[in-house]
């Protein structure tokens, strides 16, 4: 027999779960709301507002239509993730234009400091070389006593100079530092938060939650940097790839060290927000371009290209076959 008793104590459970559920749901999207970053100049600042009049129409909307917010949340966080995109991309734009900048400074400081050295010292040694010719007997000492003075002067200075010039160059880092933090400073700890190949290799085989898509980078670069600075450096770039690539793309997507130049993402089917050429196509403009690294306490910047392409994988594909598919999306790029 069926208890009635059961069943509406059930039922009353099954609406307690629903109750929290909108709730949570509802909350959500308010502090979404709340919480919503502005950058520059007001540049999201519309979009936060369209984001409370959603919050405050879901608040007030009966449960059975709720699901037709969806769409515009959905459409929302994809306008939303384009703007700061774009705004993140400029931002590090002027951050490497700036330290461009302060490096070409101490550059120019470096080489003012070597020529005038160089052409005081020069005078000197043509005051010392004057002094010894007859013409120049009467006046002799004057000019030897004149060319030790300039040379101690010229000493004292040199020394003031260096002192200044070190200053300046301590103030240069500390500006980069701050300009920089992901990139001047990377090193092989953001290695270690990456998938390695078989891991990812793993995940995609036990992969079993319906369709999903696989993001193909090649960094062209990364191995003329340590021919050029090393291996320490070619690990910083890799480093802040990585830290770049994981920012750009959705939270939750797992990402591998493929090989030494390849990066390889798997996230849910559609999470580009858009389509898979035009998703693909920011990810290459953003990602590519001067890296900031370390080596030997000066700054250099190794430049990379990107290229990228998508294996989709639908809800039926066997596994092996979505392997097969990456393997050979990698030697083409």
């Amino acid at each position: 027999m069926i208890s009635i008793t059961t069943s509406v104590s059930e039922l009353q459970k099954c609406y307690t779960t629903l109750d929290a559920t909108v709730e949570g749901y509802r909350n959500l999207v308010g502090d979404l709301a709340a919480h919503c970053v502005v950058t520059g100049a007001g540049e999201t600042e519309s979009m936060r507002h369209d984001l409370s009049l959603i919050a405050r129409a879901v608040s007030t909307a009966p449960v059975h239509g709720l699901q037709d917010y969806g769409p515009q949340l959905r459409e929302w966080l994809a306008g939303y993730g384009g703007t700061v995109t774009a705004y993140v991309a400029d931002l590090e734009h002027r951050q490497a234009a700036a330290a461009r900048a302060f490096d070409e400074l101490e550059a120019s400081l470096a080489q003012a400091d070597d020529d005038h050295d160089g052409r005081i010292r020069s005078t000197v040694d043509n005051l010392r070389t004057i002094s010894r010719t007859p013409a120049a007997r009467a006046i002799r000492d004057v000019l030897r006593n004149a060319a030790e003075s300039v040379e101690q002067s010229v000493e004292q200075i040199r020394k003031e100079h260096q002192l200044t010039i070190a200053q300046f160059h301590t103030e240069i880092r500390a500006l980069q530092r701050r300009l920089d933090p992901g990139e001047a400073e990377t090193g092989k700890d953001h290695l270690t938060r990456l998938f390695t190949r078989e891991e990812i290799q793993e995940k995609i085989r036990s992969s079993s939650a319906g369709a999903f898509s696989v993001v193909l980078l090649r960094v062209r670069g990364v191995r003329l940097a340590a021919a050029h600075y090393g291996s320490e450096v070619a690990a910083q770039v890799a480093a802040a790839v990585g830290v770049r690539l994981r920012n750009l793309l959705p939270v939750g997507t797992a990402i591998a060290r493929w090989s030494e130049e390849e990066f390889v993402g798997v996230m849910q089917a559609g999470g580009g927000g858009g389509p898979a050429y035009t998703f693909c196509g920011s990810l290459a403009e953003q990602l590519g371009g001067a890296y900031g690294c370390l080596r030997n306490g000066k700054t250099v910047r190794p430049s990379v290209e990107i290229a990228v392409c998508s294996v989709e994988a639908g809800a039926r594909d066997a596994p092996e076959y979505v392997l097969e598919r990456v393997e050979t999306a990698l030697m083409r790029i």
